[in-house]
């Protein structure tokens, strides 16, 4: 057996009928194996629904119970959104910060509370990638018996929605990308499951009726899922150019090709007759064709597939149906309804976030510094490099799996590639868009993760039918004698295929990477036994998830009450005497970075019951503390710290002349630009990262504008 063989992605194996002629009877489809139906159980409604439930209840309590980990920097920020609320912020829209507000209203400010959005977002990201598998592969049957011929017996395989909806949602717990958004509240979680929504609404508007005639009902709810996207990340406009891109392929394939009209049967027109004869006469019958059957289960005991979300029968034709012209101008005049919050904002605040989208570019005009337009256009191949590395690691294994499940619908052809057009065709603008992003600027590794979520449901199928394929060239191969057995696999003895060696991969890779990161202090705490140096520590980003509320405590009693405790007892009877650091209440904190800021402002500032457990927690309550942000006045970029008038720095009233403060982060020489002296006063405790040291100043003398 060659090579080519063994690795060959065919799709079910089993004899491939040719088309029936019109009077023969349909194609039957072949049966249906025990495995198929077992695994086609968990595929209903039902079982998605208890399976994710568990999931998400198993989430919530690691994060109540078990999650050793602090806040993160962005979670922080968007916390103090989320006690703020607005027509829109500085970088996002107003989602975020009301979904956060919305939980901790009802929860308080515990740290599971903050993520508890998430886990919701997951939920819903999940079940919509389960339900766009579905529809896929339901417009695909639909089609089919509409034109009255399948393409694959796998079109007449009932089992095939239920068993490929279930893959569909269970790999976004195998691809590290949406894996860790279902446990950090970062504005992914929402933005995806928007997308992945509006994915499941443009496939069942697109496909419906004849002529491309879509329900008015999907097309007005695929306008809400885009301005709800919209509200959570700007990038969801980015749909829109792939629902046109897949509507004109739609419109192309639709027009019979010229093959197709030769190998049409002659159409045969009655002979011509006269008025007063055809009168006279009745007109010659010709035998009626019986009408098509509907699909029915062919394996006894299959009703309870046909109920619910994931049905095995084709839906009917939508009653109200429309033009996709005009379903595209409908959903997309809703959609900019999800632009109207921000544009108030932004006309009330100098259009910051588009200054801000212009720094990210290096443009004219942005927030930072032009390094293109100004001197000429500058590229550094490694911005490439690292994005489609950061690409490679963020999705792992599963993109192979997408590929796999494509080159499988591309040799299938007919109507599962019709489908499987659509789904490349509402990804591919957001992953062209900041591909070509990467030529101009450094673009962020998780800024494209929505392009792949209509690749999911190819990698579904893709799975399903490889393993169909699969496991039917394992039992040809094991119905052999054992002497007569040949190496019909690469890395085993038995057939491979890409599909299955892809399954299994992204099934270990995914495990790993859902598991491994719940416990990383392990890890580290393994690595410190191990006698491993620092550097080789670092490995593990425990800076960035742990610690945040030691340091928290720290600089709470750093700051003191009146702004004492920080020095010596002759050092503050003198400054006491000189007047120097003579402001009442606690001393302000001023951080280099808006993340660090926004991490002390939650562990000093949050409204909640004292812990009973942490030492460092409990510490943590006590009187509200002011933290400012200093990153645009160092050289980095400006922040929600430099809008809100109580926390600018560049207002007189935020901090008057004289103050004393905290600072953390920057060095001694870029914080005497702002203060009369500066005190080095060593790392916070619990800070692993290097170069953010604490200092006292005394004697603010004022910020110049960036």
């Amino acid at each position: 057996m060659h090579t080519k063989d063994r690795w060959s992605p065919g799709l079910v194996h089993a004899n491939i009928p040719a088309m029936p002629e019109p009077d023969q009877p349909p194609v039957q489809p072949p049966p249906i194996r025990s495995y198929q139906l077992a695994f086609a159980r968990f595929g209903s409604v039902g079982a998605i629904a208890v399976v994710l439930a568990l999931l998400a209840l198993a989430r919530l309590a690691y994060l109540v119970w078990f999650c050793p980990y602090t806040l993160i920097e962005d979670e922080a920020h968007y916390w103090e959104w989320s006690s703020r609320l607005d027509w829109a912020y500085y970088s996002k829209g107003p989602g975020v910060a009301a979904v956060i507000a919305l939980a901790t209203r009802l929860f308080g400010d515990a740290e599971w509370v903050v993520r508890l959005p998430a886990i919701v977002s997951a939920s819903i990201f999940a079940a919509s990638i389960a339900w766009l598998t579905r529809e896929s592969l339901q417009g695909v049957r639909l089609m089919a018996a509409r034109a009255g011929a399948f393409d694959r017996p796998s079109a007449l395989d009932h089992s095939l929605p239920l068993r490929a909806a279930f893959v569909g949602a269970i790999l976004p717990l195998l691809i590290p990308a949406y894996s860790s958004i279902a446990m950090l509240m970062t504005i992914d979680g929402p933005y995806v499951a928007c997308w992945a929504l509006a994915c499941c609404f443009a496939m069942r508007a697109l496909r419906g009726g004849h002529g491309g005639l879509g329900s008015w009902r999907a097309w007005i709810a695929l306008g809400v899922c885009l301005a709800a996207g919209i509200i959570f990340k700007y990038t969801m406009l980015l749909f829109i150019p792939g629902l046109v891109l897949a509507m004109t392929l739609a419109r192309i394939t639709n027009k019979p090709s010229p093959r197709a009209a030769q190998a049409s049967p002659p159409q045969t027109t009655p002979p011509q007759t006269s008025q007063i004869q055809t009168s006279q006469t009745q007109p010659r019958q010709t035998p009626a064709s019986p009408p098509p059957q509907p699909l029915q289960p062919i394996v006894p005991g299959r009703a309870h597939l046909e109920r619910g979300l994931f049905e095995a029968l084709p839906p009917p034709l939508p009653r109200h149906r429309l033009h996709p012209m005009l379903g595209l101008l409908m959903a997309s005049g809703i959609a900019v309804f999800g632009f109207i919050p921000p544009l108030i904002w932004n006309a009330q605040h100098d259009w910051a976030t588009f200054k801000h989208l212009l720094g990210h570019l290096g443009l004219p005009g942005g927030d930072m510094p032009a390094t293109q337009g100004v001197k000429g256009w500058s590229y550094d191949p490694r911005w490439t490099l690292d994005y489609l590395g950061t690409q490679l690691v963020l999705i792992g294994p599963a993109l192979a799996l997408m590929v796999v499940g494509g080159v499988m619908a591309r040799r299938a052809g007919g109507h599962l590639w019709k489908a499987a057009r659509t789904l490349l065709a509402l990804g591919g603008p957001i992953l062209a868009f900041y591909f070509a992003v990467s030529f101009v600027a450094e673009p962020e590794g998780n800024w494209a993760i929505a392009g792949y979520i209509s690749l999911l449901p190819l990698a579904a199928i893709g799975v399903v039918l490889g393993i169909d394929d699969w496991r039917a060239r394992v039992a040809a191969w094991r119905a052999l004698p054992v002497d007569q057995r040949p190496r019909a696999g690469v890395l085993t003895r038995r057939p491979e295929t890409r599909a299955q060696v892809a399954w299994h991969v992204t099934l270990a890779f995914g495990i790993a990477s859902a598991i491994l990161p719940l416990r990383l202090d392990w890890i580290d705490a393994g690595l410190a036994a191990l006698g491993a140096s620092d550097k080789a520590r670092r490995v593990v980003p425990m800076s960035r998830l742990t610690g945040a509320d030691r340091q928290a405590a720290h600089a709470r009693r750093l700051v003191g009450v009146g702004g004492a405790e920080s020095r010596s007892e002759p050092e503050a009877d003198q400054a006491g005497a000189s007047g120097e650091g003579a402001q009442s209440g606690p001393l302000p904190i001023i951080a280099a970075h808006y993340g660090r800021a926004s991490q002390l402002a939650y562990y000093l500032n949050r409204r909640a019951t004292p812990p009973s457990g942490s030492p460092a927690a409990q510490a943590n309550f006590g009187p509200s503390i002011r933290v400012l942000c200093a990153s645009a006045y160092l050289g980095g970029r400006k922040s929600q710290y430099d809008v809100w008038p109580d926390t600018s720095l560049a207002l007189p009233a935020t901090l008057p002349l004289g103050s004393d403060a905290l600072l953390i982060g920057a060095t001694e020489g870029e914080w005497q630009r702002f203060f009369e002296r500066v005190e080095p006063l060593g790392p916070l405790e619990g800070d692993r990262k290097r170069g953010r040291p604490a200092f006292r100043g005394f004697g603010f003398r004022g910020v110049i504008e960036p």
